[in-house]
């Protein structure tokens, strides 16, 4: 009696464990994209959609909406195409949210951000300074 509790005990929290590890996992991968949802292409966002089949193996409905806001990604150019995806990313943060168990979060809550425009100048400084690197090794690279 006493081993057969010993080890019902272990298995409870071997389990509970495993089901605490996947839902700080999954929490990483919403705060992630929740924190830099104003640059979806930054690395970190990147590496997060990327391990959403993994974590959340066993949610269909936020790998469907992933695999909705993938294949929009992937439409050809168009006006529309640029709304289409947002959409898609806000529908599938949403679903995100819902699933973790954040039920008040909601589409608005997630379309709205903070995004000074002291930070859009440093960015977009950042970038060109970057890619005048980028030009300057390729003229040496030439001669």
């Amino acid at each position: 009696s006493t081993i057969l509790s010993g080890a019902f005990a272990t298995i409870v929290t071997l389990w509970w464990q495993n089901k605490s590890s996947i839902k700080q996992q999954k929490l990483r991968i919403f705060t992630v994209l929740m924190a830099k949802r104003y640059e979806i292409t930054a690395e970190e966002c990147v590496e997060a959609l990327n391990m959403i089949d993994v974590v959340f193996y066993k949610d269909a409905k936020v790998r469907t909406a992933w695999k909705e806001f993938r294949n929009a990604t992937d439409m050809p150019e168009s006006e529309s195409k640029g709304q289409i995806v947002t959409d898609k990313r806000l529908k599938m943060l949403e679903v995100m949210a819902e699933n973790i168990g954040y039920k008040n979060i909601r589409w608005d809550d997630i379309n709205q951000y903070y995004f000074p425009v002291g930070l859009s100048d440093r960015k977009r400084k950042g970038s060109a300074y970057h890619f005048s690197l980028q030009l300057s090794r390729k003229r040496i690279l030439l001669y």
